[in-house]
């Protein structure tokens, strides 16, 4: 699962028993320790692994029972009336704003041709080649 959030862009998968909290960038992970203030989560939660090589460099691992408090404290830090102006106006998040504009530009296209992709379709171009 893929979270865009105010304070960083994670991907969310089970591995091993464990819930992994992945980032391509740290200081996404410090935000979310920080400004979100998880209760109750051990020493071991809060500790960012580095998994150099990795498609996701950054990770949390935390226990799937977790996973609801998380998604309760991210949905707390919603105070924007527009999300892609909250992540311009963030100097930690700004960066991101070209890739979010160019998600939502593709997503929106596919709302107006009012479609579902093909069965057979593996990955859309995102200006980076065809992948998969």
């Amino acid at each position: 699962m893929w979270i865009a959030s105010k304070i960083g862009f994670f991907s969310i998968v089970q591995k091993d028993a464990q819930t992994h909290i992945r980032a391509r960038v740290k200081k996404d992970l410090e935000n979310l320790i920080e400004e979100i203030g998880i209760e109750g989560w051990s020493e071991e939660d809060l500790t960012i692994q580095e998994w150099p090589g990795a498609d996701y460099r950054f990770r949390l691992r935390i226990h799937p029972d977790d996973l609801g408090v998380l998604f309760q404290k991210l949905a707390e830090t919603i105070d924007y009336p527009n999300f892609k102006n909250e992540i311009h106006r963030r100097p930690d998040q700004a960066a991101k704003s070209p890739a979010y504009t160019t998600l939502w530009g593709h997503l929106h296209s596919l709302q107006e041709r009012d479609q579902i992709l093909p069965v057979d379709y593996q990955c859309y171009d995102l200006g980076v080649g065809r992948l998969g």
